[in-house]
């Protein structure tokens, strides 16, 4: 009888919660333009993808779940899956090519992975984290459209 007390007590006060970190990234549009965001594929828009922002909407574009707690940004971003490269249309007409990886030819107005500006690239991405627990941490990676942006397109 006495062990078996005292293996519930061990069982009880050794276990160890799982450390979890939970992962969303957003876009904001910022600007007085509507964006339209479209995902390319080999050449070819990836329709079902493509997303919407009106001036000064916050959309959420990706989210997943890590095991441990992180201290650097990274989500799941679905509709980038497939895609070497997003081109970004401001108000319909001015477009901004950002790639993954850069082809033999751009477009005249583009990002490389590498700029600062490029939308793929989630170290352009505002971090922010929150720690609801010591086993629980939600982390906020956010992309804002500006006004900057808008006018580099025209």
């Amino acid at each position: 009888m006495k062990y078996l007390i005292w293996i519930l007590l061990l069982t009880l006060f050794s276990c160890n919660k799982e450390k979890t970190t939970y992962a969303s990234g957003f876009w904001v549009n910022s600007t007085s333009h509507y964006i339209e965001v479209r995902p390319v594929s080999k050449g070819l828009v990836v329709s079902q993808n493509i997303l919407r922002l009106m001036p000064g909407q916050k959309l959420q574009v990706g989210g997943a779940s890590f095991r441990g707690i992180l201290d650097h940004q990274l989500f799941d971003n679905e509709y980038f899956s497939d895609a070497d490269s997003v081109l970004v249309i401001y108000d319909s007409t001015f477009v901004v090519s950002h790639y993954f990886v850069t082809p033999s030819s751009v477009r005249p107005k583009h990002h490389l992975r590498l700029s600062p500006r490029n939308i793929i690239n989630q170290a352009n991405y505002d971090f922010k984290y929150e720690d609801d627990s010591k086993h629980k941490r939600q982390t906020f990676s956010t992309y804002t459209f500006t006004e900057q942006d808008y006018l580099d397109a025209k």
